[in-house]
């Protein structure tokens, strides 16, 4: 709110200064002095909103009851970021003042920008250190999954305020970066474990087919189970659907790989050594984000 009267005002400091001070022949320049004094608000306030945002990191979130987890949802401080920001920015925009970026001087532009990546790098490593509050790698990467979609989603990919303006190239190289990486060690603590009862590791070579099929409908149904508890993209309809088509791109021509290539042995042969077909592990693992 600070930033935005600030704005206004300074864009009618020279309007002001000609009508009620050169032309009335007044000294006292009572805008300029308020300014001023808005200038050092603002300046104030980006500290403390970088400490607030901070403030989180600093002890352990409350567990989840039953669970001894904390919760892998979107975090109050990505949400209170995020909302602020929005609402800050729509001010600025609904108050009719030119405040979109482009048309700010160099200077407030630098500054601006400056500072809108540090409040993304700040809440990025906020959630780095309050992911590792929770006990399990997986859980973990689902927490970072959410919340740097979430971020990503409403401040770069549709933003709902002018924000995405304040967005230099490596603010937004951050927000996709951490995407990136975020999605990447998901995929890595979910499904690694997986596909590796679908792989002929000449180390595992005395483990049986009838084991290795039994170990994966195992550890699907672990997957299966995290994912009941443990949402991925809850309110993110389009994310869900692109997420689950990389899961079964990842998932499926394993296994229908693994199948054929031991369709011929006893094993295989024998329907119920084999509890879901393909199609129905695809079912499965689409089912992970209804």
């Amino acid at each position: 709110m600070a930033l935005a009267i600030y704005s206004s005002l300074t864009q009618v400091q020279d309007q002001y200064s000609d009508i009620l001070l050169r032309r009335a022949g007044r000294k006292d320049n009572d805008l300029s002095t308020g300014i001023h004094a808005l200038r050092g608000v603002c300046i104030r306030s980006f500290p403390e909103l970088l400490l607030e945002i901070k403030t989180p990191a600093m002890s352990p979130p409350t567990a989840t009851p039953g669970r001894g987890e904390i919760g892998t949802g979107i975090a109050d401080v990505t949400v209170s970021t995020v909302e602020r920001w929005e609402l800050e920015n729509g001010r600025r925009y609904d108050s009719g003042a030119k405040t979109r970026i482009e048309e700010s001087s160099e200077p407030e532009r630098v500054i601006l920008e400056h500072f809108t990546f540090d409040i993304i790098s700040t809440l990025l490593s906020t959630l780095t250190t309050i992911s590792r509050f929770l006990k399990r790698p997986a859980l973990t990467a689902i927490f970072m999954l959410n919340n740097v979609s979430y971020l990503r989603d409403r401040v770069l990919l549709a933003p709902r305020s002018n924000i995405d303006d304040l967005l230099s190239s490596p603010t937004q190289e951050a927000l996709n970066s951490n995407f990136r990486s975020s999605k990447a060690a998901y995929f890595d603590t979910n499904f690694t474990a997986l596909l590796g009862c679908l792989t002929d590791d000449i180390k595992d070579k005395k483990a049986g087919i009838k084991d290795k099929f039994g170990r994966f409908f195992e550890a699907l149904e672990e997957i299966a189970e995290r994912h009941r508890y443990a949402r991925v993209l809850a309110d993110d309809p389009e994310g869900k659907e692109k997420l689950q088509d990389e899961v079964v791109r990842l998932v499926i021509p394993a296994l229908q790989r693994f199948t054929q290539k031991h369709r011929d042995k006893e094993f295989s042969k024998n329907h119920q050594n084999i509890k879901l077909t393909p199609e129905e592990v695809e079912r499965q693992l689409r089912g992970l984000y209804a």
